[in-house]
């Protein structure tokens, strides 16, 4: 136990149960280590491939594993794709005698994740990747059916020197995605340092850091009768980084940008369409499309509720606050119930969900947009704009049964209208 102090969350149990107090339920065995927890006295680990884990000795896990890995000696002696072996592993760490458990442990806390399974004995660790990036590793082809998208998300202001840390995870959630795809050999995944390419059913993604970690970009590209797949293919990607936003920052506001500065196809002709642009040139896509303004307040992310909630909630000298906003949304007879709710729910949420349910056609954002600028609350306009989805997407069940899986997340999984994954700028689950 000295030398390895990590058990399982089953076996705990056991030993409260045995030398503490033979009747403890489960209830309260999960609230004694909530409250270790709490006091950094041990470390409790999710695992959902095995027992979750408790680790006894949080110090002897960030100095004596997490600083050996991360530490220099092991930067200059590993190789630079981030890839070690079980081998190298064990070397390592002579003094561990269950390597596969320290393994399902460094999983656990996302530092690394097998290549091709944990039978494979082979690990990635992004964080130790220093592959450059190829040169070329978006030229545009000769052909003249290729089809181009690109999005940019970038984090709220005076958080972008998360995304460095951001992207490592996203890497791993890549990897991850492609090993659960139906048939890995069909995707295949290349990684560099702060850059991934992934190859499937003849589309190309790439997830990259741009402007000094300001920002990650996704790029999508592949033939012109590919086009709705290709739309799809960059709702996985970005999907994939919205996932890992919301895993690893929860508040974390993510704004997604349209990147005007790739050519969307290898041609010459001038101006591009909106449809080319947003939709691979795939009217089938453009036809379901929502904009952002006719989007239900209902789909407004649960980060972008609380931003309004701080502007709109505290009174304003000049009256222009959640009251003034329920008066111009026609909400007057509902005030008063409104504000005798308590300090404890907000006043701008109330009034939103209100409108909502008494206008279910006509509360949308672009209307919300339209009643903020009449009240002159700009900074409550920019808080949306910058947060809300820039499009949802109508799909039938014959629309997602006849898509190819792309290899990195389940189709369609940001673009049902209607469901609230799709409607939040970061999602709740993996």
């Amino acid at each position: 136990m000295s030398a390895f102090p990590v058990i399982s969350w089953q076996l705990l149990v056991s030993l409260l149960r045995k030398d503490v107090n033979p009747f403890a339920s489960d209830y309260q065995c999960r609230h004694l280590l909530q409250q270790l927890q709490v006091s950094g006295e041990v470390l409790y680990m999710k695992d959902s491939k095995v027992s979750d884990l408790i680790v006894l000795s949080p110090n002897w896990f960030c100095h004596h594993i997490l600083g050996k890995i991360l530490s220099p000696e092991i930067l200059q002696k590993s190789n630079a794709s981030g890839l070690l072996k079980r081998t190298d592993i064990r070397r390592m760490f002579h003094d561990v005698s269950d390597i596969s458990l320290l393994m399902s442990l460094l999983d656990s806390v996302n530092l690394c994740t097998a290549v091709e399974g944990y039978d494979d004995g082979e690990y990635e660790f992004p964080a130790l990747n220093y592959l450059p990036v190829p040169a070329d590793i978006l030229r545009h082809s000769a052909e003249r059916n290729v089809v181009y998208g690109a999005v940019r998300l970038l984090p709220s202001w005076g958080t972008d020197s998360m995304i460095g840390c951001i992207f490592y995870r996203v890497q791993m959630n890549l990897r991850r995605s492609v090993a659960e795809f139906k048939d890995p050999s069909e995707a295949t995944l290349s990684q560099w340092r702060g850059c991934s390419r992934l190859i499937s059913g003849g589309m190309e993604g790439i997830l990259s850091v741009f402007g000094a970690d300001r920002g990650i970009e996704v790029k999508v590209r592949g033939l012109a009768e590919q086009s709705k797949n290709c739309f799809y293919f960059l709702e996985d990607l970005v999907s994939i980084v919205e996932h890992t936003v919301a895993e690893m920052a929860p508040g974390l506001m993510i704004e997604m940008q349209l990147n005007e500065h790739i050519n969307v196809r290898s041609t010459d002709d001038g101006d591009e369409s909106f449809v080319d642009v947003v939709c691979f040139g795939c009217t089938e896509i453009a036809v379901a499309l929502k904009l952002c303004v006719d989007v239900p307040i209902s789909c407004i992310a649960v980060n972008t509720r609380r931003e309004l909630a701080a502007l709109l909630d505290p009174q304003d000298s000049m009256g222009r606050d959640w009251r003034i906003l329920a008066v111009k949304l026609g909400l007057t007879s509902q005030l008063p119930d409104v504000d005798c709710s308590g300090p404890q729910l907000s006043k701008t949420d109330q009034v939103l969900n209100e409108w909502s349910l008494q206008n279910l056609s006509n509360a949308t954002i672009g209307a919300l947009l339209r009643c903020l600028k009449e009240i002159g609350r700009q900074d409550a306009i920019d808080v949306l704009c910058r947060s809300v989805p820039l499009y949802m997407l109508s799909t039938t069940a014959d629309d997602t049964q006849t898509l190819n899986d792309s290899g990195v997340a389940s189709s369609n999984s940001r673009s049902n209208y209607g469901t609230p994954q799709r409607s939040e700028s970061t999602l709740s689950n993996n």
